[in-house]
Order: C-alpha cells, then sequence, then structure tokens
C-alpha cells in the first residue's frame, strides 16, 4: 500500500529545503525504504507524518539490519529517516527508537591511505580490542596517530 499523503508531504519538505534536487536524491532512497516498511507493517491510511507511531521506528531498524544492507547504508538511511521527520515538525525525542548504535574498529588502511573500520552492533557482545568511543573521534587506541 502506497501511503500519498506521506510522499506529498516528503516531497514538500524536500523541496523547500532545496530546489536543485540533490537533497531529493539523497533523501529519496531513504524514505522509499522507510514508506515500503511502514506500508507491510501498518494497517490503517496514515494521512500525516505526525500520525506514525513511534513503535515503528525499532523494528523499521531491525528489518534494516536483518536485511543485507551494509552498516554504513544503514547509518544513512536512519540519518536520513530522521532529518526528514525533524523537517516535518517531529520531537527529536519521538525519534529515540531511529537509531542502531554501532562500535567501530579500525582495520588497515585503504590504499589511498584514508582510515577504514569494521562495525559491530554494541549489543552483540563483539568486544575488539581497538574500539573507537562514541565521541566520534578516528583516534581507537593511545597507539593511533592523530588524523
Amino acid at each position: 500500500m502506497h501511503y500519498p499523503d506521506l510522499k506529498q508531504q516528503i516531497e514538500l519538505i524536500v523541496n523547500s529545503y532545496s530546489r536543485d534536487g540533490q537533497f531529493a536524491r539523497l533523501m529519496n532512497p531513504a524514505w522509499e525504504t522507510f514508506e515500503a516498511f511502514i506500508a507491510s507493517q501498518h494497517a490503517a491510511d496514515l494521512k500525516s507524518l505526525d500520525e506514525i507511531p513511534t513503535s515503528l521506528f525499532a523494528p523499521f531498524v531491525a528489518h534494516c539490519e536483518a536485511s543485507p544492507m551494509p552498516d554504513s547504508q544503514l547509518i544513512m538511511v536512519l540519518a536520513a529517516v530522521r532529518t526528514l521527520l525533524v523537517l516535518a515538525g517531529r520531537d527529536q525525542r519521538d525519534l529515540a527508537g531511529l537509531v542502531a548504535p554501532r562500535k567501530r574498529k579500525r582495520v588497515k588502511n585503504a590504499d589511498s591511505g584514508a582510515y577504514q573500520f569494521e562495525y559491530f552492533p554494541k549489543d552483540s557482545g563483539a568486544s575488539p580490542e581497538n574500539v573507537a568511543a562514541d565521541t566520534g573521534s578516528t583516534r581507537n587506541s593511545t597507539n593511533d596517530e592523530p588524523h
């Protein structure tokens, strides 16, 4: 089932934020993933973005985690959906279920010299020795060189 009212609201938000189409190219694939999930889980017709129950957020994350979606894409999808809902006026506190906490482990640098990471769900019990803190720092241990 397609929810035209929701799609129209998202299009209005996207077009009001950026008229050149770049924002839409970034956000639409993530929204379509979320919209398809809503259609598969929710029987009632939703007329507004405010009507999306917060109880759907954690199952959406679980659905994405169970799919073959890489962690980097999962993080981007959740960020895009959160951004669109905040721009639509949803309270950020309502979006607490739209998270997929990850630990990251530094692995060998790419040929270009760029840092590379492996991601692990925080609750997976994975305890790699070289895991970054949640500060966003690229320093993963006392032996790492600052970037």
